[in-house]
């Protein structure tokens, strides 16, 4: 089962989306950018729903410390702040949802991003065949 990292400040908003998710995600929750950080810290996540006001670490913080850490999990950002497509650019975020927003969307974004990473990460791995790899070889067309 993929496993979701949300982080928000407002319990409500959390139980809330954790309901929607738990029946086809593994779901943990973190109130801040700091929290999620030690979560990253010790296991891998297929996604993450990131809000971006929050105390402690905010969206923008943890996002850089993500890219400090060299972690390339996908991140949906959620805010109810202006210019989040700007923002979700600059940062470097899969992709952003503004607040107040449909829980259906919230699935079918979150969805997108997960397959997307996955799809990408695949793409990205050369083909060994159990063989070491031979540069100088034009790659096989399927």
């Amino acid at each position: 089962m993929k496993r979701v990292l949300l982080v928000d400040d407002d319990p409500d908003i959390l139980d809330s989306i954790a309901a929607v998710l738990e029946l086809d995600y593994e779901v943990a929750v973190a109130l801040n950018g700091a929290e999620a950080l030690k979560q990253l810290d010790g296991g891998g996540f297929d996604a993450v729903v990131l809000d971006m006001m929050m105390p402690v670490l905010d969206g923008a913080g943890f996002m850089a410390a993500l890219r400090e850490r060299g972690l390339q999990v996908p991140v949906l950002l959620v805010s109810a702040g202006r210019d989040l497509a700007a923002r979700c650019r600059v940062l470097g975020a899969s992709d952003y949802l503004p607040k107040p927003f449909d829980m259906g969307e919230l699935e079918q974004r979150l969805a997108r991003i997960i397959q997307d990473n996955a799809h990408a990460r695949r793409s990205t791995q050369p083909e060994m065949g159990g063989r070491a790899p031979s540069w100088s070889r034009p790659p096989r067309m399927e």
